[in-house]
C-alpha cells in the first residue's frame, strides 16, 4: 500500500505502559485511533499475564500475536458501529452482512430481528427493481411516522440507522455519514487480507 500522505497515531495504555504505533494515510487519524486502540485491547488480552513494566527484551515472544492483528482490525468494526447510537437522535444502528454473518445491533431495538428480516426483504425487492437496468442500491431511506431509517452500503454489508424524527437530521446526519466512511475505509483495509 502506498499513502500519499503519511501520518502517525499513537495510542497508550498507562496502566501496563503499552504503546501502539501506527503509520498510516493522514486522511485516516479518526480510524487509525480506533484501531490503535484495538490492538492495544488485543495484545493485553493476549499477553495480560505478563508484566510489561520493564522494557521487552525479548520481542520473539510476542510474535505469535501477528495471527491475532486482522482480528484485532476487524473488532473495530464493532467498536465503530457501536458508537454511532451515542449520537443525539439516533436510537439504534444495525450492520447487516451480506453473507448471513451475526449483525452488529447496538441501541434501543424492541424486535431486532423483525428489523433484519424487514430489511433484507426491502433490500432484495429493491435490487430486483434495479437489476432491470444492471444496477443495485447504495443507499435507502424508509420514513415512518416517529423515525426514519437510513441504509448505506459499506463493504459487503449495509449499515442501518435508526433515528427520531423528533431531532433534525442536521444534528446527526453527519455522525452517520462519518461512521460510513469509516467502515468503507475499514471493509477496504481488510479486502487485502481475505
Amino acid at each position: 500500500m502506498e499513502f500519499p500522505t503519511v501520518a502517525v497515531t499513537v495510542m497508550s495504555d498507562p496502566k501496563t505502559k503499552l504503546i501502539c504505533t501506527l503509520f498510516h494515510d493522514a486522511d485516516m487519524r479518526i480510524l487509525a485511533n480506533i484501531v490503535a486502540q484495538e490492538v492495544l485491547i488485543g495484545f493485553k488480552e493476549m499477553f495480560g499475564d505478563r508484566d510489561f513494566s520493564a522494557s521487552i527484551q525479548r520481542s520473539n515472544d510476542y510474535a505469535s500475536f501477528i495471527n491475532k492483528l486482522i482480528d484485532c482490525i476487524s473488532n473495530s468494526v464493532h467498536t465503530i458501529v457501536t458508537k454511532l447510537p451515542k449520537y443525539n437522535g439516533i436510537q439504534a444502528a444495525v450492520l447487516v452482512y451480506d453473507d448471513g454473518g451475526e449483525s452488529i445491533v447496538e441501541g434501543n431495538i424492541a424486535d431486532e430481528i423483525a428489523v433484519v428480516a424487514n430489511f433484507q426483504a426491502l433490500q432484495s425487492i429493491a435490487n430486483q427493481t434495479l437489476s432491470v437496468t444492471s444496477d443495485s442500491t447504495k443507499f435507502m431511506s424508509l420514513d415512518m411516522q416517529k423515525k426514519i431509517m437510513y441504509a448505506h452500503r459499506v463493504g459487503s454489508a449495509s449499515l442501518l440507522s435508526i433515528c427520531q424524527k423528533s431531532v433534525a437530521n442536521s444534528e446527526y446526519y453527519p455522525k452517520i455519514q462519518q461512521t460510513v466512511d469509516l467502515l468503507n475505509k475499514l471493509f477496504f483495509f481488510l479486502s487485502f487480507y481475505k
